[in-house]
């Protein structure tokens, strides 16, 4: 090493404390998503552009009134991400008490709460080490739950609903249109 390297690491550990007290949190890839459900509900209430201006003084998080404008005519996208992000943990809550991923999300706070707490997982591992492993997944998926979903406002799980109900319809119709297609190929060739 040459006789700057003390004075690069000085800087460079400058740098990193800098960016951990004072620098901007900048609008990274993602963190629209990430905020989106949040950002839609306050959205309801207020303005975009009051919302870039609390993101930006009370929590330093730059995302312009257009970028949040973006995102609320694509919410589609948005909504399909939350909803994707969620669905495998509703489906290992729900395998493991006897319903489906769907009804887990249409459940309330409370209906699901009151299930966490006192329903009984069904546990279908042969082996110790393979049962231990599936209450791990169903208590990191009720984590999930807890937090990213039942977490958000109600009006934001609601609308998110609508999305992927939208999404499911859609892709069914597309599916049974295409096994129509297939069908009529498949008569057409005899």
């Amino acid at each position: 090493m040459d006789d700057n390297s003390g004075i690069v690491r000085v800087v460079g550990q400058e740098l990193v404390d800098y960016s951990k007290e004072a620098a901007e949190f900048s609008a990274q890839r993602g963190l629209v998503e990430e905020l989106f459900p949040y950002i839609w509900t306050a959205a309801r209430r207020m303005s975009l552009r009051a919302v870039s201006v609390w993101l930006k003084e009370a929590q330093n998080i730059s995302l312009s009134p257009n970028t949040l404008s973006r995102a609320m005519r694509n919410q589609k996208k948005y909504w399909l991400a939350w909803g994707e992000n969620i669905e495998p943990a509703a489906r290992i809550f729900a395998e493991a008490q006897g319903m489906t991923a769907e009804n887990v999300m249409d459940m309330d706070g409370e209906e699901f709460y009151e299930m966490f707490l006192h329903g009984t997982p069904s546990i279908s591992g042969r082996e110790e080490t393979a049962q231990q492993h599936e209450i791990w997944d169903y208590e990191a998926a009720a984590d999930t739950l807890k937090s990213d979903w039942f977490g958000l406002p109600d009006e934001a799980r609601a609308q998110c609903l609508v999305y992927l109900a939208i999404e499911r319809r859609e892709s069914e119709a597309k599916e049974a249109e295409e096994e129509k297609a297939s069908a009529a190929e498949g008569s057409a060739e005899k």
